[in-house]
């Protein structure tokens, strides 16, 4: 969203205001002083603030500028009785000044979105190979490697390969733009297919062919054997960079997207795409009536959810209705408190309560986390029910990406799988069932991955708050909020401690440098984060620890 700058709306409406006392002194039958009057006042209105900077830049030494020069020629019209002309030169210079700073924020604007696209390293070709560096490392003359998928780091010619870029970032252009050997490119453009091909560019390919010609036919264009050379070269050149990009798709270190979906499927293991969250509903109607199999409703942060099947409702008497997210995502995982309204008008509805918070929603599995659990399924999966196989069946359920394995946890046979989120946060309870169905949905009888005679249960970490976290005499430097110090610090303390797994432990020392680095705090005599002693928090698989509330006592 674009919002105009204070000043400017400042002055748009003292523009505004002018032009309409303007347009109204001009219609009027005014005479004599009251004329002089209103188009004073007018012209005051519209540049009032040009005089005071005139002034003011006068005192300090600086007369002829832009706001002396209208003053003056604006004032010297009303000293010759030429009220309307004084009025309207301000006028149209506030207006011209206006259009000015729009202008300038657009380009601030323009140039600010330029900056957020800019890459922050570049491939460098060095030693036979691709170095990541700082863009300014980049010397002229130097090659950079731009793998698909990446943005262009810095301006330059195309040395070796072709591509299409997505310019769109730039110019607005939707449709790619394509590039080969010899054409310019600037920064921040995306490569989406090629990638480039050292030593096998077209010029490349016919200087080596050419050394196979006896004779000394000539191999310019033009000429039979120069065109018959260019013709193959190109097209060999085309096959290099196909060969590139398979070999590019082909490891599993670089293939992304469809590439790497392949790869995994080879070992049977498919890409998450997320579970879409569920919930259910009240409908109260004022009379009978049907409700359809997708009936949308809406969150105002325009979440939407529809009915998963047809439901009968009796005239004042609620429905329990069914809804799921239509798309994927933990965003759909809402509180109870989230208010849900129709999308599309539902004849009779009177009322829309919410009976349960919606759970079950998990997102798509990114590339890096993909890759990561075909690494982990290659290099250590047996099959054979061991630890490390139980934690890889877990995480193959969406939502699941972490899992702390208990043998024998509760007498021979038994296997206690505990399940956590990304930061190690606890999972609801459609997420723990999924996992459960997954891995071994009814007890020791080998119906899900988990072997024959194995007795597996699966649960989630539990959330547990620091009700006791107390930090004594705390001291803000001066000047600094109160409120909004705290409010600092609860959000820097709980970054900390959510970066902090199950198992491990939360020491005080680590916390009490954070809270120092936290901006306008300046002194405090200690932090307790239980509230009774100076000991760190140790870890255990079932329980992660989050903070909801800081005491500060003096």
């Amino acid at each position: 969203m674009k919002v105009m700058a204070k000043n400017d709306r400042n002055k748009l409406i003292c523009i505004l205001v002018a032009g309409v006392g303007f347009a109204a002194a001009l219609l009027a039958p005014l005479t004599g002083i009251a004329r002089l009057i209103v188009f004073l006042t007018v012209y005051l209105i519209a540049g009032g603030g040009v005089l005071l900077q005139a002034l003011g830049n006068i005192l300090r030494g600086q007369v002829f500028d832009e706001n002396f020069l209208m003053a003056a020629a604006s004032v010297g019209a009303f000293c010759l009785g030429e009220y309307p002309e004084g009025v309207a030169v301000m006028l149209f210079y506030q207006v011209g000044e206006l259009f000015e700073n729009l202008a300038l924020a657009k380009s601030r604007r323009s140039i600010a979105k330029l900056m957020d696209i800019r890459p922050d390293h570049a491939n460098l070709l060095r030693d036979g190979g691709a170095v990541a560096v700082d863009p300014e490392e980049v010397r002229q003359g130097d090659l950079i490697l731009v793998r698909p998928g990446e943005r262009v780091p810095l301006d330059g010619i195309v040395a070796e390969g072709s591509s299409a870029l997505d310019t769109s970032a730039l110019t607005g252009e939707s449709a790619p733009r394509d590039v080969r050997t010899g054409d310019e490119v600037i920064s921040g453009c995306i490569n989406q297919t090629g990638v480039y091909s050292t030593g096998n560019s077209a010029t490349d390919i016919k200087t080596r062919m050419a050394q196979f010609i006896q004779g000394n036919e000539s191999i310019i264009q033009g000429t039979f054997m120069g065109d018959y050379l260019n013709a193959n070269a190109n097209i060999d050149e085309a096959i290099y960079l196909d060969m590139d990009n398979i070999l590019y798709h082909a490891f599993l270190d670089t293939a992304q997207g469809e590439y790497l979906d392949m790869i995994g499927q080879q070992y049977g293991l498919t890409r998450l795409l997320g579970t879409k969250a569920e919930g259910d509903v009240d409908l109260t109607f004022l009379q009978d009536f049907i409700v359809p199999q997708g009936s949308l409703f809406t969150t105002t942060d325009l979440l939407q959810y529809e009915t998963v099947q047809v439901y009968t409702a009796i005239g004042g008497t609620p429905v329990r209705a069914r809804l799921r997210a239509m798309e994927a995502g933990t965003r759909y995982n809402i509180p109870t408190d989230v208010v849900l309204n129709v999308v599309n008008f539902i004849p009779n509805l009177q009322r829309v309560t919410r009976v349960n918070a919606f759970q079950g929603g998990s997102d798509p599995e990114t590339d890096d986390a993909y890759r990561a659990r075909i690494y982990d399924y290659v290099r250590s999966y047996t099959g054979a029910g061991t630890k490390h196989d139980y934690e890889v069946w877990a995480k193959q359920v969406s939502g699941v990406f972490y899992a702390d394995v208990i043998p024998l946890w509760n007498g021979n046979g038994t296997v206690k799988v505990i399940i956590s989120g990304e930061h190690g946060e606890e999972l609801d309870a459609t997420i723990v069932k999924n996992a459960q169905d997954y891995i071994s949905p009814q007890t020791a009888m080998g119906m899900g991955v988990a072997p024959i005679g194995a007795d597996v249960t699966v649960v989630s970490v539990v959330n547990t708050d620091l009700a006791s976290f107390t930090i004594k005499g705390l001291v803000l430097s001066a000047g600094a909020d109160e409120d909004a110090v705290k409010a600092n610090i609860l959000t820097a303390l709980q970054n900390a401690i959510l970066n902090v797994m199950p198992s491990e432990t939360i020491y005080r020392q680590r916390i009490e440098s954070v809270l120092a680095g936290v901006n306008g705090v300046q002194d405090f005599d200690y932090i307790w984060l239980n509230g009774t002693d100076y000991s760190n928090i140790v870890g255990d698989q079932s329980t992660k620890y989050v903070l909801n509330t800081i005491t500060y006592t003096a």
